[in-house]
């Protein structure tokens, strides 16, 4: 719920793998429709969070620092012919 209602994305995903570990664990006499809506509900957090913010999703600890590194390019210039 946290995933799909704050839109963060590392929660989605850890909601998706604990419905899928959920799924594992289940037994054949297990409530089916429980397991349904776990996995629904899991898939639709992902879904909204990465439709309201398309960005790659930044680990937690990446946000703590404060700074974001950059990555250096070479650049090269062709002379025309």
């Amino acid at each position: 719920m946290l995933g799909l209602m704050m839109r963060l994305k590392w929660c989605a995903w850890v909601a998706l793998y604990c419905s899928c570990i959920s799924f594992a664990n289940s037994r054949l006499s297990d409530d089916t429709k429980q397991i349904l809506s776990s996995f629904m509900l899991s898939i639709s957090a992902v879904v909204m969070s990465y439709l309201q913010n398309p960005q790659p999703m930044t680990p937690p600890w990446g946000s703590m620092t404060g700074s974001t590194p950059t990555v250096e390019t070479e650049t090269t210039t062709s002379s025309p012919s």
